[in-house]
């Protein structure tokens, strides 16, 4: 670094007791940075999956579906679907 010379007087090179203090310091802090990383991993995966699931069923029923741009004569009849009533009551009110 001879761009910086003032800044090289005015540290000097730290002796190698000095860096295993400062690692016996950090080292601590660093794991549980980890560990709090690694929490987050886990539900960051499911989502990511849950995406890609969706995002796969999405173009493939998309894909699988019909179209109805076509011309009115080669359209197909398609059923009019599944009709969901609500329950009826069958017993009396009292009984």
């Amino acid at each position: 670094m001879p761009d910086f010379p003032d800044l090289h007087r005015a540290y000097t090179k730290p002796t190698e007791s000095d860096t295993d203090e400062a690692w016996r310091r950090v080292g601590p802090k660093l794991v549980r940075a980890g560990a709090y990383r690694m929490r987050l991993l886990i539900p960051a995966a499911v989502l990511v999956g849950l995406i890609t699931a969706f995002g796969v069923g999405y173009v493939t029923g998309r894909r699988a579906a019909p179209s109805d741009r076509g011309a009115p004569e080669f359209r197909t009849e398609r059923p009019a679907g599944i009709v969901i009533r609500p329950p009826e009551l069958v017993a009396k009110p009292g009984s």
